[in-house]
């Protein structure tokens, strides 16, 4: 599973377009309980927006995660 950071890469892009279409809103991190910045981009949210950015945070964290168990669970069990 060597290609697996860029599919977190690719999944976690799309999340942060799907949030970007969908809520018409930029998501920010957070980390613990407080908005962070991150390494390339400073963080302009706003705090009463806190459980979206929670929200956010949330899906970007699982979803590589689950997407990619469920594909290799799934090729595991068609393939070999």
């Amino acid at each position: 599973m060597t290609f697996s950071p860029f599919l977190t890469v690719l999944i976690s892009k799309g999340t942060i377009e799907l949030y970007r279409k969908v809520f018409k809103k930029e998501g920010f991190q957070v980390q613990w309980g407080k908005l962070s910045d991150g390494i390339w981009k400073k963080n302009n949210g706003n705090a009463k927006n806190g459980l979206f950015y929670a929200w956010y945070t949330a899906n970007l964290t699982s979803l590589p995660v689950l997407i990619i168990g469920i594909l290799y669970f799934l090729i595991e069990k068609n393939i070999c």
